[in-house]
């Protein structure tokens, strides 16, 4: 009763705020006299209350070269922003440039002064490891370290929070949210939530979420637009990463339509490519950022539904077959938005017929920038794909960990988690098989790590569930395939090295399970097998002495004995670049699969469903333990 309450109550806050506001225009008549007599007086105001002409300085930091500054930058615009698009780059430039030229500012510029150090530390942060990067002979005749500059900027920016947020600007949501980011992937988890909280808040506060009267056209709506609707898919990714229920208010949740800018349209040069021409149904990136909102609306509402359903006072069994109908609708929610995906920025379009390689040939004789726009407009079509993976998993995982009672298992409650079981390997499988290394010097990275340890924990329920069966020597190989793609990265993200150490011990202990149940081992070395992932992480045994490593099998040997001509299949190179319709085809993405046969209950007395929940539970109980890992 309470819960249903709480979005009346706000949304009853809000109409009264909105009254106040009405009312302080018609005593003071703010229209025409300014709003400096009531500016950041009553709650709910939203004008800037602290902001001057005084001067304004840094306190610590003394901005480098305008050389390296503009190399982080660039690096931002052309490793970051395509996923984000949180900037509008014309207008942050033109600004950038005021800015690094005046060198002494005015209380009222700090929003963009600090929104141009928080640009230049993801720069920095997403090419630091690429040794091509140009920014890096800048570092080096000027002694610097990348990462102490990078780590420098967030300091200064630290530094001025409180003030930035009593300023309630469209920048102060900025620089929460890029912040959040940086901190999320690579810093500390709980301030990640932190200022992933400051920037909902202050965007709902701002109202981004409602267009300006007058203003639709200009820069400044377009902006709103673009921050408004990341707000409401960092929202949802926030509530993905750890666990809890989305944030932002249900009646403040609605697409802002993505004007088709000048800025956001494909060159006409890449559209005339044939390969291109042949797929060419959208001339603007904007269409990526409103299929990207619309795919993350649908997990949205997966999400709220999902816990609504947890937290309900039904029967177990009507809860179980709501969370099924959840899953089974979601899931039809999904591959609709698949299919009316424009072409172009669908990944098994770019996957048909060679297109891809076609593509790269006719890029050669293209300028740089051109080869580059190409190529992000590949790496969101990818993003999309492992987005859209994912959610699948998503929308079926509860069924997987769903705990009743084995009294009253039915044969249609394990037909319904068998069916999500299929759905969740399916996707994992195909997220084992993507080209990572696309990724490799793109601020992205991390963001595609947490789906390929998602997908790795997913593949680990098979082989306890089928035992050495085809099916299950599949779902190793898609682990390891994971592995070896974060190996290959683990020195350029954290993420991926969190991934490989995780999963290599996770593998250990499913390859354990799974021989254990095929010679029908006792419940106890069941039971005891629950604990063989903490002791693999930090293997101790109750007399405090170490354990020895022999006790699981040896993985990484595993590992390391494929080579390039076994019959693992690994994880695409720079250098594999033939990518084949085969990993990614329609008949797997567009449509429901068909119920995988080879997932046959293995124990006749013990449904298979039930030693997937078991495994299930302790995985993911795993995976939300481990999940801190991948951000520090």
């Amino acid at each position: 009763m309470e819960q249903s309450s709480r979005p009346t109550t706000r949304r009853r806050a809000v109409k009264s705020c909105d009254r106040c506001r009405r009312q302080k225009l018609k005593v003071f008549n703010e229209a025409e006299t300014g709003r400096s007599l009531t500016s950041g007086v009553l709650p709910g105001d939203t004008g800037i209350s602290g902001a001057t002409r005084s001067a304004w300085r840094l306190k610590e930091l003394q901005i480098p070269p305008d050389e390296l500054m503009w190399a982080a930058i660039d690096a931002y615009f052309s490793r970051t922003h395509w996923l984000l698009g949180l900037v509008h780059e014309p207008s942050f430039r033109a600004n950038a440039k005021r800015t690094l030229v005046s060198g002494t500012w005015e209380r009222q510029e700090m929003g963009n002064v600090l929104l141009l150090l928080t640009v230049a530390a993801l720069g920095l942060k997403a090419a630091i490891a690429d040794s091509l990067w140009p920014g890096q002979a800048i570092l080096s005749f000027l002694g610097l370290n990348g990462c102490d500059l990078m780590k420098s900027f967030v300091s200064e920016i630290r530094l001025h929070l409180l003030d930035l947020m009593e300023d309630s600007s469209v920048e102060s949501v900025q620089v929460c949210m890029l912040l959040s980011s940086l901190y999320g992937y690579h810093g500390s988890p709980s301030l990640a939530w932190t200022l992933a909280r400051m920037a909902i808040n202050a965007a709902t506060y701002l109202e981004l979420n409602k267009n300006i009267p007058g203003e639709e056209d200009t820069v400044l709506a377009h902006v709103r637009q673009h921050v408004w609707n990341n707000i409401i898919i960092l929202d949802t990714y926030i509530s993905i990463l750890y666990g809890r229920s989305v944030s932002t208010d249900a009646a403040f949740v609605r697409p802002s339509t993505i004007c088709d800018r000048e800025e956001l349209r494909i060159d006409s040069v890449i559209l005339n490519i044939p390969a291109i021409k042949e797929i060419c149904d959208t001339s603007s990136t904007s269409s990526f950022y409103a299929a990207q909102f619309r795919l993350y609306g649908l997990i949205r509402s997966n999400i709220s539904r999902s816990m609504q359903i947890r937290s309900g006072s039904d029967s177990e069994i009507d809860r179980f077959e709501a969370a099924a109908r959840c899953a089974t609708e979601s899931e039809i929610l999904l591959r609709q938005w698949y299919k009316e995906t424009p072409s172009m920025f669908r990944w098994s379009t770019w996957m048909q017929d060679n297109r891809w390689e076609n593509v790269n040939q006719s890029l050669r004789n293209l300028s740089p920038k051109l080869q580059e726009a190409s190529n992000i407009m590949i790496l969101q079509a990818a993003s999309l794909q492992i987005t859209y993976d994912n959610a699948l998993i998503l929308v079926h995982r509860p069924l997987l960990q769903y705990s009743v009672n084995t009294a009253t298992w039915s044969s249609s409650m394990a037909t319904s988690v068998q069916t999500s079981l299929h759905v969740a390997v399916e996707a994992a499988s195909r997220i084992s098989r993507f080209p990572v290394h696309l990724f490799q010097n793109h601020y992205s990275l991390s963001f595609i790590n947490f789906h390929l340890f998602t997908a790795g924990v997913i593949l680990c329920l098979v082989p306890p569930a089928k035992p050495f069966s085809q099916t299950a020597q599949e779902a190793k190989v898609g682990v390891l395939r994971i592995i070896r793609a974060c190996r290959a990265m683990r020195d350029k993200d954290r993420a991926a090295k969190a991934t490989e150490e995780i999963l290599v011990e996770l593998l250990k202990v499913t390859t354990t399970r799974e021989t254990r149940i095929a010679l029908g081992t006792s419940e106890h070395h069941e039971r005891t097998d629950s604990l063989a992932y903490a002791s693999a992480r930090d293997p101790v045994d109750r007399s405090g002495r170490a354990a020895p490593r022999s006790r699981l099998p040896n993985i990484e040997n595993v590992i390391n004995s494929h080579t390039e001509n076994s019959s693992i299949e690994l994880p695409l190179t720079a250098r594999q670049t033939n990518m084949s319709g085969q990993h990614y085809p329609n008949a797997l993405i567009d449509e429901p699969p068909r119920l995988d046969t080879n997932l046959a209950p293995f124990e006749p007395e013990r449904p298979l469903q039930a030693q997937a929940l078991q495994q299930s539970d302790e995985t993911f109980g795993s995976h939300g333990k481990c999940k801190n890992l991948l951000m520090v």
